[in-house]
């Protein structure tokens, strides 16, 4: 497969991931920890050899992989809450924000040098999310949208100190091993934090595990993977740029499927995030 076709199909895998959950009833930090431990053993089972490289690592890095998994469990579990509570649209533009947010925090405590491309792109960016959080004071027929919204910048957060946490891990060790035992840790922490908010952890349907499988093969273990994959072919901001299409796509799937349509606020507000993204991503070009 072309590095180019393996970005498109990527993009197309992860934007499926806002879709599935919509089929699922169970609460979010169950489907979390479902997606992230069934991935990991899928990973871990094409890689088990790879995973020797965890020995491989000092007490700071093994700190740092457990600290990665952590935020990637906040960001899935909030992820995974805002969809209950606002558009599939709004929830996918702001949790995709993450990039912006991974800048702004790399400045604050990295020390890495701002440009004015990366300032102006943070701001458009953050102008985008007020927007969308001003535009949904109502409520939309899956619940209160702010609280849905809130929990999305949550998942962005998230996301963002699961990158900046694992940059010096994934130095040590090799994508696949990285990913499943990362996703493995994430998963004991949401399968913790499902227990203590007494969540039940099996006795669903059978069309609800189905669902849980969908989403760790096809989001987590296609996904992800070729979009590791293109990164030996493809420079990085090219890659990056996939993740501007996640959202779009997702809420075009949302109208089709569910007839979700997004309000001129979340469209205005989203089309300001991707707009700032795109000026990180040029930023991290430069």
């Amino acid at each position: 497969m072309g590095a180019r076709l393996a970005l498109v199909v990527g993009i197309l895998a992860v934007s499926s991931a806002s879709i599935l959950f919509r089929f699922t009833s169970a609460p979010p930090l169950v489907v979390a920890t479902y997606r992230l431990v069934v991935a990991s053993l899928i990973l871990g089972g094409v890689s088990a050899g790879g995973l020797r490289q965890l020995l491989d690592l000092n007490l700071k890095e093994r700190g740092l992989l457990l600290l990665s998994g952590f935020f990637l469990a906040v960001h899935f579990g909030s992820w995974f809450e805002s969809l209950r509570h606002t558009t599939i649209a709004a929830s996918t533009f702001i949790v995709d924000s993450a990039p912006v947010i991974t800048l702004v925090v790399s400045w604050l405590l990295l020390g890495e040098r701002a440009r004015m491309i990366g300032v102006v792109g943070v701001g458009v960016s953050m102008a985008g999310l007020l927007t969308i959080f001003a535009g949904h004071r109502g409520s939309f027929a899956v619940g209160p949208s702010i609280y849905g919204d809130f929990m999305a910048f949550l998942g962005a957060l998230g996301l963002s100190g699961y990158l900046i946490a694992g940059r010096i891990v994934r130095r040590k060790m090799g994508t696949t091993p990285y990913a499943s035992t990362v996703y493995g840790v994430s998963g004991i922490f949401l399968l913790f934090l499902a227990i203590v908010n007494g969540d039940p952890i099996t006795g669903y349907p059978a069309g609800e595990y189905l669902v849980f499988l969908l989403l760790a093969i096809i989001p987590s273990c296609i996904g992800h993977t070729l979009y590791n994959y293109t990164l030996r072919y493809l420079k990085a901001y090219v890659v990056n740029m996939g993740f501007l299409g996640e959202p779009v796509i997702a809420t075009i799937l949302a109208y089709l499927i569910f007839r979700e349509v997004p309000s001129p606020q979340t469209v205005m507000g989203g089309a300001l995030i991707l707009a700032g993204m795109y000026l990180t991503i040029m930023y991290e070009k430069s």
